[in-house]
């Protein structure tokens, strides 16, 4: 194994929560100081403080790739996560290739973010009601913007399909009966024994959509100081 370098042992506080949300196979872009071009691979864990670790790039991308894999040669790290493309530029620790290749790099001090959505969008856990083909079931809002949400509810053994009308209520923003919010399923995959769902909003009442905007410029104007 390399010999590594010296790893940060302690993280910023203010670090987003994104750097350890991020779930092993995300596709991770490379920027390594002496090559010329960005370098696709997967990210595989980490340790918080110590290293942040990847799948070993294949030599193939580039002859002299690992020549520059030394101990302390900067790398600059981008990924997608949340609807944000995410960066932050650290430095390599080692890499070893039994019994499998992998990159360690030193665990960020600092993480900057791009975001890709036409809105800000927060993370929340906000119980509400759905209503999906008229039956009502139980769910939890994970993250909100003025244009759609994130919803995690049991699997039923029969999951609603994409494009299907679904309808939501949230008491937090008063958000029931007549104002109810009503949106289509964008995305669905399964965590587990739950299902999340991405939703897109139709357009809201004007009260809800206010509150709703309200609520996440006052989540961002906390998380901004």
């Amino acid at each position: 194994m390399t010999e590594h370098a010296t790893a940060p042992t302690t993280c910023q506080k203010t670090l987003p929560q994104s750097v350890y949300n991020i779930v092993p196979n995300t596709q991770i872009i490379m920027e390594l100081r002496g090559v010329q071009n960005r370098i696709k691979t997967r990210y595989v864990g980490q340790e918080r403080g110590r290293f942040f670790l990847l799948r070993m790039p294949p030599q193939s991308i580039q002859g002299n790739l690992y020549e520059h894999l030394y101990p302390g040669n900067a790398v600059v790290i981008r990924y997608i996560l949340a609807g944000n493309i995410w960066g932050f530029a650290t430095r390599v620790q080692g890499h070893i290739a039994h019994p499998h290749p992998l990159l360690f790099l030193d665990f960020p001090r600092q993480v900057e973010s791009y975001n890709l959505r036409k809105e800000k969008r927060v993370e929340c856990s906000f119980p509400v009601t759905c209503l999906i083909g008229g039956t009502d079931a139980d769910a939890i809002m994970l993250d909100l913007s003025v244009l759609g949400c994130r919803i995690t509810l049991p699997c039923t053994g029969s999951d609603p399909e994409l494009g299907t009308q679904i309808g939501i209520d949230c008491s937090v923003f008063l958000a029931n009966g007549p104002k109810r919010i009503v949106g289509t399923i964008r995305r669905i995959s399964r965590v587990g024994a739950n299902l999340e769902l991405g939703i897109g909003f139709h357009e809201p009442a004007p009260e809800v959509t206010n509150k709703i905007r309200s609520y996440v410029d006052m989540v961002y104007g906390l998380l901004a100081n």
